[in-house]
């Protein structure tokens, strides 16, 4: 949503270079995960890839939260892969730089909507999580995919 809303030039803003501080278990992210995700941003015309935050926090709530620096230095496999990043956006560049692209379709999105699609519901007469109802509809769900 943020490229089309920007009507021309984006930025790929704020991607975590590594692990997070905010997901139940932390577990870094696989090789080559970033490097996939900014290209992927590139080929769609970003004209800037940033990544939130330079160094990872010595203290703080933020201490668990990667930095493109993280906890080992610049020779942590984090570090290592950003450089490399950085210099093959350098050899890309010119060929990227300034570019626009025509999507071949579109994703319709209304914020009522999603606001709506938001709110705590249940069909009438059937419940749909716990207690022994739910678990009535689960079996019937079972039963119907398998006809």
């Amino acid at each position: 949503m943020t490229r089309s809303q920007a009507r021309g030039p984006w930025m790929l803003m704020e991607q975590a270079a590594g692990p997070v501080n905010w997901r139940g278990v932390n577990h870094p992210k696989p090789r080559g995960i970033n490097r996939l995700w900014s290209l992927q941003a590139v080929a769609r015309a970003a004209d800037a890839v940033c990544y939130f935050q330079w160094r990872q926090s010595r203290q703080g709530a933020e201490k668990f939260h990667s930095g493109m620096v993280g906890h080992a230095g610049e020779e942590g496999r984090t570090y290592q892969e950003v450089k490399q990043l950085g210099a093959e956006l350098e050899r890309i560049a010119a060929e990227t730089a300034g570019r626009t692209i025509t999507a071949d379709i579109a994703i319709l999105h209304d914020w009522h909507a999603w606001w709506a699609g938001a709110q705590d519901g249940q069909l009438q007469g059937v419940p749909v999580v716990g207690g022994a109802g739910g678990r009535r509809f689960r079996r019937r769900d079972r039963a119907l995919r398998r006809r």
